[in-house]
């Protein structure tokens, strides 16, 4: 077996510039030309790298948040061309699902998914969990999950 190769600093350069293009570890290992495993190994001995790594990720997720914006908010010029090649047309073009995702994200109690149940009744009615719908569902547990344990030393003695 041959010596293994070190991860050099300007490996570890292009290791993280490939990796906040693309955020794909695969990729920018086969770039820094190193195994995945070596970047594993390096960021798990080496929290310096560890962030470095969080730190490009970073740079990438702003990256996409700007052009999420830009189509959701700003809209794309679109241009049509006449069968001369001459600009016949140019319009604005927004994504109708980013825009709402976007709402959704900054006005979240006007925008955001919401559970209300009224009904007011003498009669009593069982309520199957499939009568619920799963979305719904997963909520629900969510709150669950996020509410305190009981203090059961509070409780009244029997």
């Amino acid at each position: 077996m041959g010596q293994p190769l070190k991860f050099t600093e300007e490996k570890r350069a292009r290791f993280l510039a490939c990796l906040e293009q693309t955020g794909e570890i695969t990729a920018a290992a086969a770039v820094a030309g190193i195994s995945r495993q070596t970047a594993y190994d390096t960021a798990n001995r080496e929290p310096a790298f560890a962030e470095a790594i969080e730190a490009a990720l970073g740079r990438l997720d702003e990256e996409r948040l700007r052009i999420f914006r830009k189509l959701a908010i700003e809209g794309v010029e679109k241009v049509t061309y006449d069968k001369d090649g001459n600009v016949a047309a140019r319009t604005r073009v927004f994504s109708e699902r980013l825009l709402l995702a976007w709402i959704k994200r900054h006005k979240p109690q006007e925008w955001g998914e919401k559970i209300q149940v009224d009904q007011t009744t003498t009669e009593r009615r069982e309520l199957s969990v499939r009568d619920i719908p799963r979305e719904a569902r997963l909520k629900l547990r969510e709150a669950l999950a996020a509410l305190p344990e009981p203090d059961r030393d509070a409780q009244d003695p029997e």
